[in-house]
């Protein structure tokens, strides 16, 4: 639902109108919706931390996010990828380093992220919302060839969410499966390098339903 945000926020996305939280839009078939409406959502949208200080915003068109997110420091400053490598990382999450243990709630890293290879070849890159994988994850060979794509629920045990896709290191396609409820749900493929199709059946609450 839409909400009226303190002057002090809307100064941050530089707008003086109602803005929409990330957590109102639904995905369906790779375009957002508002959860009041059925049709594909224009407008902008923030996120906010556990102190409800804006740490993100976006602007979508027809239901599809234009360019990329904008992430804040609690500050209002904003917050430019980093290789994960930065980042401190234990059992709640990635952090900001150099943040008293006492402030960890302010300290969890938001924003772009990525990992290289030694030869500079970019290896993984993604969101973190509070310090935990939120969205899309893209991983790379070291050739340069696309090697996984899965997207994250977010939250504290974040876990995989709508369909997981690998290649193989030849950028031919090795496998599809769907996630729903931290389960596998639904088709899944497998393929022989060189496109021959090894497997193709349906999971149901996590276990093989049957083969096609």
């Amino acid at each position: 639902m839409k909400k009226l945000l303190p002057i002090t926020l809307l100064l941050i996305v530089g707008c003086s109108e109602d803005l929409t939280y990330e957590s109102d839009l639904y995905e369906k078939d790779g375009v957002y919706y508002h959860e009041d409406s059925d049709k594909p959502y224009t407008g902008k949208t923030v996120d906010m931390d556990y102190y409800d200080t804006i740490r993100l915003s976006g602007l979508y068109e027809n239901g599809v996010l234009v360019g990329e997110y904008t992430f804040y420091n609690v500050d209002g400053s904003v917050i430019k990828p980093v290789n994960i490598v930065e980042l401190v990382k234990d059992p709640r999450g990635y952090f900001v380093p150099g943040v008293p243990d006492g402030n960890a709630d302010s300290a969890a890293y938001w924003g772009y992220a990525f990992s290289l290879y030694s030869n500079g070849q970019k290896a993984s890159e993604g969101i973190f919302k509070d310090g935990h994988k939120d969205g899309l994850w893209t991983e790379w060979y070291e050739n340069g060839k696309k090697k996984s794509e899965v997207a994250f629920s977010g939250g504290q045990w974040s876990f995989y969410i709508g369909k997981e896709t690998w290649w193989y290191e030849s950028g031919e396609k090795s496998s599809e499966t769907i996630w729903k409820d931290q389960e596998e749900d639904g088709l899944y493929t497998r393929w022989y390098p060189g496109g021959q199709k090894s497997e193709e059946g349906t999971y149901k609450d996590g276990k093989k339903d049957g083969k096609l």
